[in-house]
Order: structure tokens, then C-alpha cells, then sequence
């Protein structure tokens, strides 16, 4: 994170998007978060933690209620799948995005800002029932596929009932996305 909140610093204003991927990790990376903002590499708006553990980012909010955070879900077919499997703790696991995720008290005590998914999940009907609960929430999504090859998130990008709710695309080709999304007239 150190290396991350220097390089930041070169390109003031860029967001980050922070995955909290292990068990135990919201206390230390919020500590690390604020340690780069004391030092002046980073300001507390670039920052949005993002996971698929829902309770670590209502840890997250109890540690820091101004922090951002964004809900990551799972296939429908990896629900209750242990998350950290290693570990003692069975109670964290993969959610889909439906109505009990959206109410529960992960969701309540998070308080999130985003929600992200892939393509495949992003639907008008998901949008609508996210704003039904979290009517402040803004859309992410996420793709590891070339966005050329990416059918469903093509797709996607061509309905305007989606695209006018998308507030980020995460993808691992930056550059081709861009791309291809001024192709389409719309803003990288």
C-alpha cells in the first residue's frame, strides 16, 4: 500500500479502488490509509475500499464512518461458499446480489457507497432494486476480459437504462476500455 499511496501521489485526484482480500485486513489498511493522507500522498476522497466480505466493510465504517466502501458480488452459484475457507471463521461468505444482501445487516451497518458486479449482473432490474434500498448508491462494475471480447459488457454499454446509472468500469485494460467506450460516445 505504501508503494500504491506514493505512486498516487504523482497522479493527484486518481481513485483507488482498495479490495480488502484477507481476513482481518480493515483495521490495517484503514490504518495505512490514514497515515497517507497525514503525510499528504493521498486525501480520503481517492479512496474506496471494495469487497466481497460485507462484514469487513461494516469493520471498516465502525473504524471510519467517512470512509467509501463498495459491496462486491458473487455468482448466485458461489452463496454461502466461505470466503476465507483457512480460517476459523465460517460466518463470512460469497453473496449474490438479491433482496437479503441488499437489507441485511452487513449491508445496514456498511452503509455503502457502491455496488459492484460484473456485467453479467448488471441488469436495470438490479439497478432498480439496489436504489430501492441504497437510493444514494452508485454502480461498478468489474471485467478481467479484453473489452473487445467482452460481449455481455458491449451489450450492456448500449443500453441507455444501464449506461446513465454506471458511475466506474474496473478493468484490467485501462487503455482498451477507454477506447472502446469513446467509440461508443460515452465518458472513459
Amino acid at each position: 500500500l505504501a508503494e500504491l499511496f506514493a505512486l498516487a501521489q504523482l497522479q493527484p485526484g486518481k481513485i483507488l479502488d482498495i479490495e480488502l482480500k484477507g481476513y482481518g485486513t480493515a483495521a490495517p489498511v484503514i490504518a495505512e490509509i490514514h497515515k497517507a493522507i497525514a503525510e499528504g500522498k493521498i486525501t480520503k476522497d481517492q479512496v474506496i475500499l471494495t469487497s466481497f466480505d460485507h462484514a469487513a466493510l461494516a469493520e471498516a465504517r465502525k473504524i471510519d464512518p467517512d470512509i467509501k466502501c463498495g459491496m462486491i458480488f458473487s455468482r448466485r452459484d458461489m452463496r454461502n461458499k466461505p470466503i476465507y475457507p483457512w480460517e476459523k471463521e465460517s460466518t463470512r461468505a460469497y453473496a449474490p446480489l438479491d433482496e437479503t444482501t441488499l437489507t441485511g445487516k452487513n449491508a445496514k451497518e456498511a452503509k455503502p457507497d457502491y455496488f459492484v458486479m460484473t456485467a453479467r449482473t448488471l441488469s436495470a432490474a438490479n439497478i432498480a432494486k439496489i436504489h430501492r434500498h441504497h437510493p444514494n448508491a452508485k454502480i461498478m462494475i468489474w471485467t478481467t476480459k479484453k473489452p473487445e471480447r467482452d460481449k455481455i459488457l458491449k451489450r450492456k454499454l448500449s443500453d441507455p437504462a444501464i449506461v446513465r446509472h454506471l458511475d466506474t468500469i474496473i478493468t484490467d485494460f485501462p487503455a482498451k476500455m477507454t477506447g472502446m467506450l469513446k467509440q461508443r460516445g460515452l465518458r472513459p
